[in-house]
């Protein structure tokens, strides 16, 4: 079931709970965040049919990330975070991603895949610290966009 309809008849109920932090995500406040960052992608020329690439350990922001893809149409790979940048840079290339969101946590792997990967037309990074040059902050990209969808 599609996770708005839960958001409508149960905003307050958990949608994540993390074991390992507890923390914990509403239907409500995913909904939320799927919304901007769906925003966020279309905003960046994305289109239905078109690609995008996550370097993250699961958790919140990626399943936002992945929530967002599925609303606006695009394909989305998820890359094992184990991977070495060769590895990593074959499968941005070869998925034909035009946008990799990675985590700062995955920073060296990602700022060498991404150099290796020419298609990418925009890399965001999710979480604290300087950024790699070409490289833009995921939460002020996102941080203008409404909550809601269409708005």
């Amino acid at each position: 079931m599609y996770a708005r309809k839960h958001a409508l008849d149960h905003p307050d109920r958990a949608a994540i709970i993390m074991a390992t932090s507890g923390e914990t995500v509403t239907f409500a406040e995913y909904e939320a965040r799927c919304n901007v960052a769906a925003h966020l992608l279309r905003a960046s020329g994305l289109k239905r049919g078109d690609h995008i690439a996550v370097l993250m350990e699961n958790g919140p922001r990626l399943l936002e990330i992945e929530g967002a893809a599925e609303r606006t149409g695009l394909y989305y790979t998820l890359i094992n975070t184990h991977l070495l940048p060769d590895e990593v840079a074959y499968i941005v290339t070869n998925s034909r991603a035009r946008l990799l969101v990675s985590s700062a946590a995955q920073r060296p792997v990602a700022e060498a895949a991404a150099a290796q990967s020419p298609r990418l037309e925009r890399m965001l990074m999710t979480g604290p610290g300087d950024l790699p040059a070409g490289w833009e902050s995921y939460e002020a990209a996102v941080a203008g966009y409404p909550r809601r969808p269409g708005a």
